[in-house]
């Protein structure tokens, strides 16, 4: 029998994984069910690691079968010039999910898998969460250096290949603003910040005022609910602490530039189930699959985060660009990529968000 602490996407992920190869899997979890904490569209990147990421999670045991495919981004600099980063043979570019307790969101799939296979869930369990031999740890974000505040609408029709991605310091300081559509009928539209003290809401509120085309999509659209929560991206020297192993927004897994979390979540939770299964080190397994992404992600916050308007602008430098030929980081940005202290950065940065902090058992 595998215990694991908490039933989120990542604790999800292991057990399935765990439960197809044999185990008992016991998954202890504070809510009443899975997919209370996020009620909005997320969207995990498929361009990078050459395969479609989905088949990738397929291959391993981990089936998602209801998501949106993303062929094309739309991306605003603040004077709202614009170029287009599209896909390239067909191949989706992002895929965009449900998140929450719907019929159809990314953890009600992964839910019902784990029902199936056998797993045991025990919900309810607030006190002395932490205190437990649990070996695998997936409790979401412990430390907050990432905020996002956004809304969800109902609309009429909605372009449901594409993505649409501000970058303006007015309205999102040190973050963006992204449109994500879940087919034609349904989008969330929020800001993601690095600046946890940042005044978002009433920012948020300011674009959707003053920017043409977000107005004009919201404004037949029926508002649903506003959606809020911190996290935290993290690159730490080992995510085993005390013989457990530290999954998904729990371990920091999230991309630092850009706060997308759903892909890190599921391979970290496939990652650590295949250590125990074939008793090889996580720590090897996910620094060998994700760790230099997760290096590099940190090398583009720290410059994101010390950007201006004017440096945006430099960002849109074509009108229309295939995904892999599309630059991160510009060749006119580069001279300031050099000029940041990375090596120090990064290890006070390790450091400020160290998982020796968790409090467990020993």
């Amino acid at each position: 029998m595998v215990k694991i602490l908490g039933a989120g996407l990542a604790g999800l992920s292991s057990a399935i994984v765990l439960a197809k190869n044999g185990y008992g899997v016991e998954i202890t979890e504070k809510s009443e069910s899975v997919g209370t904490v996020v009620d909005d569209v997320q969207a995990i990147r498929n361009y990078e690691g050459g395969g479609d990421q989905l088949d990738i999670f397929a291959q391993e045991g981990v089936i998602l079968k209801h998501a949106n495919p993303i062929h094309k981004i739309v991306k605003y600099a603040p004077s709202r010039r614009s170029m287009t980063v599209h896909s390239e043979n067909s191949k989706p570019i992002f895929y965009t999910f449900q998140r929450g307790t719907h019929k159809q969101s990314i953890e009600m799939q992964l839910y019902h898998q784990a029902v199936k296979l056998g797993v045991n869930f025990n919900f309810n369990q607030t006190e002395n969460f932490y205190e437990t031999n649990a070996e695998i740890i997936s409790t979401g974000p412990l430390h907050n250096n990432i905020w996002a505040f956004g809304a969800v609408y109902s609309v009429s029709d909605i372009d449901p290949e594409t993505i649409l991605f501000f970058m303006d310091n007015n309205y999102c300081p040190k973050g963006y603003i992204y449109l994500l559509p879940y087919g034609k009928k349904e989008i969330t539209i929020a800001a993601t910040t690095f600046d946890t003290k940042c005044k978002l809401p009433s920012l948020f509120s300011k674009f959707l005022q003053e920017t043409p085309i977000i107005k004009n999509i919201i404004k037949d659209a029926k508002f649903l609910r506003y959606t809020s929560g911190y996290s935290y991206s993290n690159l730490p020297n080992s995510a085993e602490i005390k013989g457990r192993k530290i999954i998904g927004s729990a371990a920091g897994f999230l991309d630092p530039a850009r706060g997308f979390g759903i892909k890190y979540a599921i391979l970290s939770g496939i990652l650590a189930a295949k250590s125990i299964i074939n008793n090889v080190s996580y720590d090897k397994l996910w620094k060998d699959a994700f760790g230099k992404e997760l290096q590099d992600g940190l090398k583009r916050r720290f410059l994101l985060e010390k950007m201006e308007n004017e440096d945006y602008e430099k960002l849109i430098l074509n009108d229309k660009i295939s995904i892999h030929k599309y630059e991160k980081v510009p060749s006119l940005l580069r001279d300031k990529v050099l000029k940041i202290q990375y090596l120090w950065e990064s290890e006070k940065f390790r450091k400020e968000y160290s998982l020796d902090k968790i409090k467990l058992n020993n």
